[in-house]
């Protein structure tokens, strides 16, 4: 898996893969490129593993020839826009209608980062996303599991809005795909209640249940043989929910039992 490393020094291949699909003196088109691509097994695409302030630059066009680069609405799994702070989102039409995708985080901060921007008001916008995420939870197939929003989104709750609309779609799809148990107590978790709709709490448009790195589900306080056991930590830094096994493997330090 060509994910790029967390540190945020790029790999190899994710150098290539900027050389080549925003060469604009190119001839050749973006998706004739892909096999140019060393490894050219894009699951993970997480534009924290370039230098900041290269994705703090990045347009709706970089990423978009980038998407169509790897041919991303058939290969990517995990999309990761940390820096990208220059977007609207309609360079993410390449992912419209996505079987593959399992998590979306738009958040636009890293791993243990605050969701909070210095930019307070950062152009991308539900207007230009919200239709490519519909066409994605809409597919039959769909496998999506994670979404994160920016913060902006989530600030000002209200019933009436095109994002609370959306995540009450995207809850019914959970929804239906059937019953959801937690791997460790194996109790059944809430059919419809995936990401936070309630306008008056602070985890509004927040997902529940899911380690945001290994995406697997759980209950916040496992009952075991009479024990209350906690498998889920929020961190207490970006509010993102973590397993114990994946805080191990980050080793966060910024994080509290959820």
């Amino acid at each position: 898996m060509a994910e790029a490393p967390l540190n945020g020094t790029p790999s190899y291949e994710f150098k290539h893969l900027f050389a080549i699909s925003l060469d604009k003196n190119s001839a050749v088109l973006p998706n004739e490129r892909s096999s140019a691509i060393v490894g050219n097994q894009w699951d993970v695409l997480d534009f924290g593993g370039i230098e900041k302030g290269l994705a703090e630059k990045l347009s709706d066009s970089d990423i978009e020839k980038v998407l169509q680069c790897i041919d991303a609405v058939n290969n990517v799994k995990r999309l990761k826009l940390a820096n990208c702070t220059k977007i609207t989102g309609v360079g993410l039409e390449p992912l419209r209608g996505s079987l593959v995708i399992e998590q979306i985080d738009l958040s636009l901060v890293g791993e243990h980062q605050s969701p909070v921007l210095d930019d307070l008001s950062p152009p991308i916008s539900c207007d230009h996303v919200l239709p490519i995420l519909d066409s994605i939870i809409a597919s039959e197939g769909c496998l999506l599991k994670y979404i994160q929003f920016p913060s902006v989104w989530r600030n000002e709750p209200s019933a009436e809005s095109d994002f609370h609309a959306f995540l009450g779609r995207y809850n019914q799809m959970r929804g239906d795909r059937g019953e959801t148990s937690c791997l460790e107590c194996n109790q059944s978790l809430p059919e419809r209640r995936w990401i936070e709709t309630f306008t008056f709490s602070a985890d509004y448009g927040t997902h529940w249940n899911t380690c945001y790195g290994c995406l697997k589900h759980y209950c916040y306080g496992c009952d075991i043989d009479g024990e209350e056991k906690n498998i889920l930590s929020a961190c207490n830094t970006c509010r993102r929910d973590y397993c114990k096994d994946c805080v191990g493997m980050t080793f966060c330090s910024n994080s509290e039992n959820g």
